[in-house]
């Protein structure tokens, strides 16, 4: 990346920043804090687009109802018509809860007429509202009329007259606020009507999404060309915009800068510069990794390495692992491939990934000889692969991921090694190797009761005394001392948890497959039940698979990206602290950018 400005008179300001969007190259810096009323706006209508998205996007699409004019065609006009429908929406059933309340609470009562109560309020009698309990009924004072309304579980409600003045042995209830049930049950069919009808016209519009979703990129590229034109820094009569652009795209932006007269400074980016995105480039055979790092929304920082191609090669090889079954293999490539057929415009890295991921996961089902967890005899031509027989033992199965363990964390300390200055602390980043495969011979022991190795203390004792030494290389020896030791006490023991963690790709494996098991038994049983019994084995066998193979899933993503994203890159030192390079540029020009190797 080039760190660039470019200067023009203010005058041009609005010109400049459109002609930079054509050029399609800057990842603009802001100067200045973009603010103005113009982009208030821009943003709020973006906001207000969003909203009405997410609305409609939940909901189906239906043709036109009766009554319903034919969709407008300005986003505008939708936008401000779906705010107004879910106004009326909101009105409505706030009105039909209330309605709801109000019938609920005359329900005990039933109705009655407010007009005859006020009469009999004016011919001097009191005319009240009781709820009693059944057992605990009063005296009623004489010449006192109780009439009982209705019951709900030990409660009586009454209604009571006497005349004025008459005091009642009881605490009278308060009047509803509606007492006409069959007015109330007319106005909430009238509200009921009403949500129907707005409900209706809404997934009428909903056929608008497409349209909708254009205008909203339309106008995130309108938000992004005023907030780079009210970013620019100023200087009478002159106005600056500053930002990054690729080394093989600076002479597109040099010869806009002739053709309009503008005057462009580039400049490597400075050492402690954090602002620099990072655009990245994959080779072709690793950019199906690309959707894997755009779905986590992890990006290397511009000064970080690029772990693409080491990612896809173990992340393949753990996803096999962890679904760890040929028949679920081709189920994902039979899917996989359909899924393509059916969406050809769709783009192709993502299926090339789940292509790729299949066959690692069908080859390491055959070298295992697991096909939808199914027994074969002995004698079956696919048991009689020699890896079969091998991983047939538990314990050679978890050697296999100790050692793809500390293999995989050796490549990240060489890298690691490789990007360290000065090179005497390089040193100090190999010198981790012989502890890693010193955890190697220690998991083994441990885990799996192998004996010691011989090899196991010069392992150790060569791997710490290059750390102790070359951690941080000083001409002062008790800082290099000092610093080596406590890198040793805050990591030694880390490594060692580290190798043994993937231990976990030999476990979800082996849980996946005794899950496939039971339902292949589950499935037995049933099978032998008379008329259903085949119909009902089928269904286990389907839903019970498919629940297994979805279980698998979550687990690569749980422990699969975790190997990659936690254990392996934090051995390389990355951190993930990358902002990907967008530049200015018109959206139907645009490509997609993501993770791969940096310019």
């Amino acid at each position: 990346m080039k760190r660039v400005t470019v200067v023009c008179l203010a005058a041009e300001r609005e010109a400049a920043v459109a002609a930079l969007r054509e050029v399609g190259t800057v990842h603009v810096l802001p100067s200045l804090p973009p603010a103005s009323d113009a982009l208030d706006r821009l943003v709020r209508r973006r906001e207000n687009l969003e909203r009405v998205l997410a609305l409609l996007e939940a909901r189906p699409a239906v043709g036109s109802p009766v009554g319903v004019a034919p969709v407008a065609a300005d986003p505008a006009a939708l936008v401000d018509r779906v705010q107004a429908l879910t106004s009326e929406q909101s009105a409505a059933e706030e009105r039909r809860q209330k309605l709801l309340r109000a019938a609920q609470a005359l329900a005990p009562w039933g109705s009655f007429s407010r007009e005859d109560v006020a009469a009999c309020q004016a011919a001097g009698l009191q005319v009240v509202l009781v709820a009693v309990a059944a057992d605990a009924l009063p005296v009623w004072p004489a010449g006192t009329v109780v009439t009982e309304l209705s019951r709900q579980g030990k409660t009586i409600y009454l209604a009571v007259v006497a005349a004025a003045g008459v005091a009642l042995p009881v605490t009278a209830s308060a009047f509803p606020e509606s007492t006409d049930g069959a007015e109330i049950e007319s106005e909430r069919r009238e509200v009921e009507a009403e949500l129907r009808r707005v409900s209706a016209e809404l997934d009428h519009l909903a056929a608008t999404v497409p349209s909708l979703r254009q205008a909203a990129a339309d106008l995130d590229e309108q938000v992004a060309l005023a907030r780079a034109r009210d970013g620019m820094g100023q200087s009478e009569p002159l106005t600056y915009l500053e930002g990054y652009v690729p080394v093989r795209d600076l002479d597109s932006l040099l010869a806009a800068a002739r053709r309009y007269g503008w005057a462009v400074r580039a400049v490597d980016p400075a050492a402690d510069d954090l602002n620099v995105p990072t655009k990245l480039r994959l080779a072709r055979w690793v950019e199906p990794i690309r959707s894997v790092f755009q779905t986590l929304g992890i990006l290397p920082g511009y000064r970080e390495v690029d772990i693409s191609a080491c990612f896809l090669l173990f992340f393949s090889v753990f996803f096999a692992m962890l679904i760890g079954d040929a028949g679920y293999g081709v189920v994902l490539l039979a899917l996989t491939l359909g899924l393509r057929w059916k969406y050809r415009q769709a783009p192709a890295a993502p299926f090339w990934l789940f292509v790729v991921l299949s066959v690692s996961t069908i080859v390491w089902g055959v070298l295992t000889g697991t096909y939808f967890a199914i027994h074969l005899p002995d004698g079956h031509p696919l048991r009689a692969i020699p890896s079969v027989s091998y991983f047939a033992e538990v314990r050679n199965v978890q050697r296999l991921c100790f050692l793809i363990g500390t293999i995989h964390l050796t490549v990240a300390h060489v890298w690691n090694a490789a990007v360290t200055r000065p090179w005497l602390k390089a040193v100090g980043a190999l010198a981790w190797i012989p502890i890693l495969w010193g955890n190697y011979l220690l998991a083994k022991m441990m885990v799996l009761g192998a004996p010691t190795h011989p090899a196991l203390p010069w392992l150790y004792g060569g791997g710490l005394l290059g750390v102790l030494l070359f951690t941080e290389p000083s001409l002062n020896p008790f800082r290099t001392v000092g610093l080596g030791l406590g890198k040793i006490a805050l990591n030694l023991a880390n490594s060692f948890v580290d190798v043994v963690s993937y231990v976990r790709l030999f476990a979800v494996g082996a849980a996946g497959v005794k899950v496939a098991e039971s339902m292949n038994e589950m499935a037995g049983a049933i099978h032998g039940m008379p008329w259903l019994g085949g119909l009902l084995a089928t269904l286990v066998l389907v839903l019970g698979h498919a629940f297994n193979l979805l279980l698998g899933s979550m687990g690569v993503l749980v422990h699969g990206v975790r190997l990659n994203v936690l254990e392996f890159a934090g051995h390389v030192g990355l951190e993930f602290a990358g902002s990907a390079y967008r530049p200015l540029r018109r959206r139907q020009v645009a490509a997609a950018d993501g993770p791969g190797s940096s310019s």
